[in-house]
């Protein structure tokens, strides 16, 4: 059985999926995500 993950490790998770969010998301606009679905999914897919 796997070990519980703590706040600290929830957290750093979290930071981690902000920063891959804003890395995918770039200056993209909500009209240009609009048409890049990959795009799209990855930053849903971050969060």
């Amino acid at each position: 059985m796997r070990e519980p993950i703590s706040d600290r490790g929830r957290l750093e998770h979290i930071i981690i999926a902000i920063d891959d969010a804003t890395t995918f998301a770039g200056k993209t606009t909500l009209e240009e995500l609009q048409y890049d679905k990959l795009r799209c999914y990855a930053l849903v897919h971050s969060v």
